[in-house]
């Protein structure tokens, strides 16, 4: 039993216990004695009080985290409008009588239409003063206030359309949305006419993620390393900026979250690896990549075609994201490169990511995030991929794919699934990399995400053990 629960917890031991050490000299070595001993051991048939996870690889090969800077910008929401005197009075008496009927059935319109889908009693609509006002006030379990965000009137008719809010400073949050239309009724007083009120889907926040606190989240999934991605490339994304920013002020943003992301890498002891990013289509590009390269802090570069909106039917924009593989390839830097691009991302432009960027870099590991390259399950770009690879084209040599969020794509479809597992088995698990992708409201934190793809991927129990030790040059050489 003693050499059972050893064997079952062999791995985290070892992550704790080296730490401090040269990690470089002592830790893959000894990960990779105690994985096979591991793997003997259930092999074997030894049970253990405590089993360890069926898939608990080397590496995640795709995580983030959320810096201050970067949660500040998700969480960035549409700005507060200012709402006529007579109509914020109204919106403000609605907070101040939340949970009194009486108080509000004044603010409503004799026929007024309010919906009312979470009271299962009721049909989904609440008609006229009394019945809106009685739904409404007996609907919330505590205060709130209205965050309006937008609002148009003719005079006589107005909309309001904004959040509902709790909290405030740092801790505030929307909690559900509202849309009001008002009108103006005889006596020259606003009142609501009808009301929408949504609180599934409730909005998203994206709470800070530390290093400390993704290391705590491979010990649970027991995987020893993690391959760590700057968000560096949401401060210069298009969809993301605000608008008049100049390349020299987004750049000062950019160099500041890889550097976070670097200092949170060494932080670790080892345990991550970070890799820089930014948008290959800015003009100090080439200079960060430099610096990335030069500074010893990165071991390589993420690059996101979608968020920076890299038209890969452009011919300038394939030149510019071309010029940085190829510096990248003289720099001897890794790229993890999120294929999947804004509009477009089909068969043609997976093949000019084959012949134009990634040719470009043939020195140097390149790694396809997310299996097929992003997004929703892509079977024309994923085929194009596996086929070149079965072609065994020498310039390919240093092509891997991570399978980060596929199977959380896949979400258990069998045809989903069977493709996915016959793509690994034509490109070869032995270029398969697990990753699992940032922990946020809608993704899955290392432990889960490794439990689903080993249970809902059908590949053979050889294959999901080669997947898990597959250590490309950039790992081995750390």
């Amino acid at each position: 039993m003693q050499q059972s629960k050893a064997l079952s917890t062999c791995r985290n031991e070892t992550y704790r216990t080296l730490r401090g050490l040269s990690l470089a000299a002592v830790l893959f070595p000894a990960l990779l004695a105690l994985s096979s001993a591991y793997a003997a051991g259930r092999d074997a048939g030894l049970e253990t009080d405590r089993p360890p996870p069926q898939f608990s690889p080397l590496v995640d090969y795709h995580q983030h985290l959320a810096s201050p800077a970067g949660v500040a910008l998700l969480n960035r929401y549409p700005p507060v409008v200012a709402l006529p005197p007579e109509i914020s009075k109204v919106i403000e008496e609605m907070a101040r009588h939340w949970n009194e009927p009486a108080a509000l059935a004044p603010l409503y319109t004799q026929d007024a239409l309010v919906l009312s889908n979470m009271a299962a009693t009721r049909p989904g609509w609440a008609r006229g003063r009394n019945e809106s006002s009685q739904y409404v006030g007996t609907l919330f379990g505590s205060p709130y206030r209205i965050t309006p965000i937008a609002f148009q009137s003719d005079g006589r008719v107005a909309r309001m359309a904004g959040y509902f809010t709790r909290g405030e400073g740092a801790k505030e949050r929307h909690f559900a949305y509202v849309l009001l239309e008002l009108v103006k009724d005889d006596d020259s007083t606003w009142r609501i006419a009808a009301e929408t009120r949504t609180f599934q889907p409730k909005p998203q926040y994206q709470e800070t993620i530390s290093g400390e606190q993704l290391v705590a989240m491979l010990d649970e999934a027991h995987i020893g390393r993690a391959v760590l991605l700057s968000d560096a490339y949401w401060f210069d994304s298009p969809s993301m900026i605000p608008p008049g920013q100049s390349d020299a002020e987004l750049y000062a943003q950019v160099r500041s979250e890889n550097d976070w992301t670097a200092e949170q890498a060494a932080l670790s002891h080892g345990r991550l690896v970070a890799f820089c990013s930014f948008n290959p289509l800015k003009t100090y590009a080439v200079r960060e990549l430099e610096r990335c390269a030069r500074g010893g802090k990165f071991k390589g570069l993420k690059l996101h075609l979608q968020m920076s909106e890299v038209d890969l039917g452009n011919p300038g924009d394939v030149q510019k994201a071309r010029r940085i593989f190829a510096e990248a390839n003289k720099l001897r830097f890794p790229i993890l490169l999120h294929a999947q691009t804004k509009d477009g991302y089909d068969g043609k432009a997976a093949q000019t990511i084959l012949n134009e960027l990634i040719a470009a870099a043939p020195e140097v590991p390149v790694v396809i995030a997310h299996l097929w390259g992003g997004g929703p399950f892509a079977s024309e770009p994923l085929a194009v991929y596996a086929d070149a690879i079965a072609s065994g084209k020498p310039r390919l040599k240093n092509l891997y794919f991570d399978v980060a969020e596929a199977a959380l794509v896949a979400g258990g479809r069998p045809e989903v699934v069977q493709a996915i597992a016959q793509a690994i088995r034509r490109i070869g698990p032995d270029r398969i990399l697990f990753g699992s992708d940032a922990v946020g409201p809608t993704t899955l934190p290392p432990a889960k995400a490794a439990a689903q793809f080993r249970k809902d991927v059908p590949l053979t129990a050889a294959e999901f053990a080669d997947i898990a030790d597959n250590l490309p040059s950039f790992m081995e050489a750390n």
